[in-house]
This record gives C-alpha cells, sequence and structure tokens, in this order.
C-alpha cells in the first residue's frame, strides 16, 4: 500500500541519520531483492588488505597497460582521458596507446580545473553510458560490466559501485575505513528501496543523454546523481562493482579535503534547491 510504501522510505531516511541497522529481510522480499545468506554481504570494515590478484592488476595499470574488462567485448567501450593541464607523464602514457583507436586523450592545455575538464571531455563521449573515475582509482576485472549491467533496465539513469580503500594501517585510514562501510551499507539500502541519490564519482555510470553541464564550482558524485533522478530515472548501488582507492593518511591533509568536498557538495544541493 501506499502507507507502506510511505513507511519504507521513512525508515530508510531514519536509517541514514542513526546508522543503526541493515534492510531487514522482509523489506529486501518485498524490494524483489533475494533474501542474504547468513553472513554475506556484511561489511564490517571498508580499508582493504590487497590480494595477490589486486596488487597485480594495479601494477599493470601503474605500468600503464591496464587489464581487459572481463565480459566485455574489445569494440563495445573506449577510454576517454581528460588531463587538466597534467604536469606528470599522464600524456604520455595515453600517447603510447597511439594506435588504439578506443583510447583518446583530451588535453585542455591548461589549467582550468576539474569539473570544467570534465565538461569539456564529456562532449567528446560517443556511448551511450559513461563511466566516470580518477587517475588512482583500480577497478576489477568485472567492475564495468557490473557497472553497466543494471541499464537493462530502462528505469534506471545511473549505477555507482563499491569503494574499498587500501589499508595502510594508520589511524586515517582505519577510521575512514569504518567510515566508509557505513557508508556503502547506506547505499545498499537506499539503492533497494529506490531512493538513492548520492554515487561515488571514482566509479559512477551515467546515461550519456542525462548528464547535464556541471558548474565549476560542484562535483560530479554530488550533482550528476542529483540531475538523474530529477529527470525520473533511479539510482542504483552494484555491491559487485568493486573499485581499488588510495586513503589520505595525513590527518591534516584529509581535513582540508573533506572541507572541501563538502563545501562543494553544500553548494550542489543549495543549486538543485533553488532551481
Amino acid at each position: 500500500s501506499h502507507d507502506d510504501a510511505f513507511l519504507d522510505v521513512s525508515r530508510a531516511a531514519l536509517l541514514r541519520l542513526r546508522g543503526l541497522r541493515p534492510l531487514p529481510e522482509a523489506g529486501r522480499a518485498a524490494a524483489g531483492h533475494p533474501r542474504r545468506r547468513r553472513g554475506a554481504g556484511r561489511i564490517r570494515g571498508n580499508a582493504v588488505r590487497d590480494s595477490a590478484a589486486d596488487r597485480a592488476q594495479r601494477s599493470r595499470t601503474d605500468r600503464g597497460t591496464p587489464a581487459e574488462p572481463a565480459g566485455l567485448p574489445r569494440d563495445r567501450y573506449e577510454i576517454l582521458v581528460a588531463s587538466d593541464g597534467s604536469t606528470d607523464a599522464t600524456e604520455s602514457i595515453v600517447a603510447g596507446f597511439a594506435g588504439d583507436a578506443r583510447v583518446r586523450l583530451h588535453a585542455t592545455g591548461q589549467r582550468l580545473g576539474k569539473t570544467q575538464t570534465q565538461n569539456q571531455a564529456l562532449r567528446l563521449a560517443r556511448g551511450d553510458v559513461v563511466v566516470f573515475t580518477d587517475a588512482e582509482t583500480v577497478f576489477r576485472p568485472e567492475t564495468l560490466r557490473e557497472l553497466v549491467l543494471p541499464f537493462a533496465d530502462p528505469a534506471v539513469g545511473g549505477t555507482t559501485g563499491q569503494i574499498a580503500f587500501r589499508d595502510d594501517g594508520t589511524a586515517v585510514s582505519g577510521s575512514q575505513g569504518l567510515y566508509w562501510a557505513h557508508e556503502m551499507q547506506l547505499r545498499e539500502m537506499e539503492s533497494v528501496l529506490g531512493i538513492l541519490a548520492v554515487a561515488s564519482g571514482q566509479c559512477m555510470a551515467v546515461r550519456t543523454k542525462l548528464l547535464k553541464p556541471m558548474e565549476a564550482y560542484t562535483g560530479e558524485d554530488c550533482i550528476v546523481p542529483l540531475d538523474v533522478v530529477v529527470q525520473g530515472y533511479r539510482m542504483r548501488h552494484c555491491t559487485r562493482a568493486v573499485a581499488y582507492d588510495r586513503m589520505e593518511t595525513a590527518p591534516e591533509r584529509e581535513f582540508r579535503t573533506r572541507v572541501r568536498m563538502t563545501l562543494r557538495n553544500w553548494v550542489g544541493w543549495a543549486r538543485d534547491s533553488v532551481t
């Protein structure tokens, strides 16, 4: 009934504020999701130690030889690298793929800022779905496939993956790992209920037709999911689309990063509340 649906949404809102319990099994079944096996899918910490396979894949990526995505034909995707006046080896590494028509570079030639550089690069994208990621993020071989599978449902406008941070043994890494484990559980519950409106920019996919130019002072992980939902589509959290990222280890730098990200998010939310 409508009352039951409202109750479920209200419960999800309270869980996001309080973070007490995962979605009840009855709620998962009612939403059409299978019941969990005992102990399956529980996240107790999100700072992880690499397996040998993960270290090997990251090594290939660091050398400029990324692994092929599992389950995707080679002619069904392209790689568009956006360089915002990079002073490292980014552009020369991409130049090494000159013989591969799937790999393209968009270089601004000057510092425009991340968002403006993304806006320019997105105008060059040729696919039906755009997958966002960051330079230091490493996908598991199946991550790209898992991100795009939900788009078989025409109601889905965007997806986001399961973010895991490499554990360096510091207090910052441990506490951030706990925070992200909590955040991933909340996103899974909101996805089940159909009210997810956030994503992680380093592992996010969106239908190209739903993308809008972003203001320079906003971030894609805040604005893009909101734009998807406002246009009547759903965001989906994909627990099997795992992406590994590097966590800041110095408390003062992490604090500055959090301040910057929070300000960008609040500005983005304020934009949507007045438009």
